[in-house]
């Protein structure tokens, strides 16, 4: 796992049709993709623990073809909760983060990319981000896709393919859906 800082999040998403919107309250700017196709597909994010990992399992692979090489995930905002409740989730956090060297706080390189040989740690994470309600990105390298999930228990993607978006739609269908603004 790589961990990148704001600027090199910046440099990663240039190839991938990803535009950054100027940061409103977060640590990073939002991620926006350049030439979506069609609406976001919007869920509710489940509340129950076994979910929360089934849907970290579908997210990595909502591509559709299994062809991303890496993925990158962006924490956007976090510390919404308890000092005690993020305590928690910050020293997970941490821990997973050591497994590869880095010792930064999130708050200093907030994006990790990981190839597919370290698939477990990322869904890892983005189960903490499930789990705690955190604000992140999930974007591949391949820019199918690219996935909000907010504190406000909702999750939203968008495609820059039919292929992408039919993808995404399948993969998520089972989820009980939720309407939320475009931008």
């Amino acid at each position: 796992m790589k961990v990148l800082t704001c600027d090199e999040v910046a440099e990663w998403c240039a190839d991938k049709g990803v535009r950054l919107l100027p940061k409103e309250r977060s640590v990073m700017p939002r991620l926006r993709l350049v030439a979506p196709v069609g609406d976001a597909v919007a869920i509710m994010v489940p509340a129950e623990a076994l979910a929360q990992i089934r849907l970290s399992l579908v997210l990595t692979f909502a591509d559709g073809f299994d062809a991303a090489s890496e993925y990158l995930l962006v924490l956007s905002d976090w510390d919404f909760w308890s000092p005690e409740y993020e305590a928690i989730g910050s020293s997970l956090l941490s821990g997973l983060r050591a497994k590869s060297s880095e010792y930064r706080s999130a708050w200093e390189s907030p994006a990790h990319v990981c190839d597919r040989s370290q698939l477990p740690d990322l869904q890892a994470i983005l189960l903490l981000v499930l789990a705690f309600q955190w604000d992140a990105y999930l974007l591949p390298n391949t820019g199918a896709f690219l996935v909000e999930i907010n504190h406000d228990g909702w999750l939203r993607g968008w495609a820059s393919s039919d292929v992408g978006r039919d993808a995404m739609k399948t993969l998520l269908g089972d989820w009980p859906s939720t309407s939320v603004s475009r931008e």
